[in-house]
């Protein structure tokens, strides 16, 4: 799943499935399950500031402004989105590719310890919120790697969520597909909006290429994607060198 091109914010790098199948660029809404408050609230007009619903052309996100709650949600999804989600790092860290001025690449497994999991799915939990995907969707796979660019500033500012699969789909035509043989499947590719147009995307999906299967490099060509977005689509083109790319994940 992918998120986007590189050369347009903010839905680069935004392939996200907008259903349990099929992933669409993400379009912001204000998920319930982050405001914790119902969406019909009432308000009383007693002179206090404009309650209109407002989408920030930024990170997406709806709210309504001069409601404090709302403003204090914005502002935090508005950080993550923009600059990247904290993270402190863990003392044994599986170092795929370091930039001494940028920031470190990191792998993670489902089988490493609980406390890097939780911490990776705290990650995953806010892209699901921003792609409006099923809580848990992006590490149900049980064989899925994750891999994870961290700033010099601390913050997670690129996810990769990569997963063998055996075959995939080329859509020669707009009503048929044929079944090819496919190694890697992409469930998301996600960039913070400081750190687009800047490559990170590719760095995300050679390091997958790289790691996935022990001694050997996966090419390209056999990459394959959720169903990608206008955005996404071309992105997925990008990479692959043809506007033919592989998807999977087909009903």
């Amino acid at each position: 799943m992918l998120s986007g091109k590189e050369n347009k914010p903010p839905a680069e790098l935004s392939m996200g499935k907008k259903q349990q199948h099929g992933l669409k660029t993400a379009v912001v809404s204000k998920p319930a399950a982050a405001l914790g408050r119902s969406s019909k609230q009432l308000f009383l007009d007693l002179g206090q500031s404009d309650f209109s619903a407002s989408k920030c052309a930024v990170c997406g996100m709806v709210y309504a402004k001069g409601h404090e709650e709302d403003e204090k949600l914005h502002r935090s999804f508005h950080s993550s989105a923009v600059q990247g989600l904290k993270f402190q790092g863990w003392a044994q860290e599986r170092l795929v590719l370091m930039e001494p001025l940028a920031g470190r690449l990191l792998m993670l497994l489902p089988t490493d310890p609980p406390a890097h999991v939780k911490k990776v799915q705290e990650v995953c939990s806010f892209i699901e919120k921003w792609h409006g995907l099923s809580s848990g969707w992006l590490m149900a796979a049980p064989q899925c790697k994750v891999f994870l660019y961290v700033s010099m500033q601390k913050r997670v500012v690129g996810l990769a969520v990569v997963e063998p699969i055996k075959h995939a789909y080329k859509l020669a035509a707009p009503d048929k597909r044929r079944a090819v043989r496919a190694m890697l499947g992409v469930r998301m590719v996600w960039v913070s909006s400081e750190q687009r147009r800047k490559g990170m995307a590719t760095k995300l999906l050679d390091a997958a290429r790289c790691n996935m299967v022990p001694g050997y490099v996966v090419p390209r060509s056999q990459l394959a994607f959720t169903q990608p977005s206008e955005e996404g689509a071309r992105l997925a083109a990008a990479f692959t060198g043809t506007q033919q790319f592989m998807v999977y994940g087909i009903e």
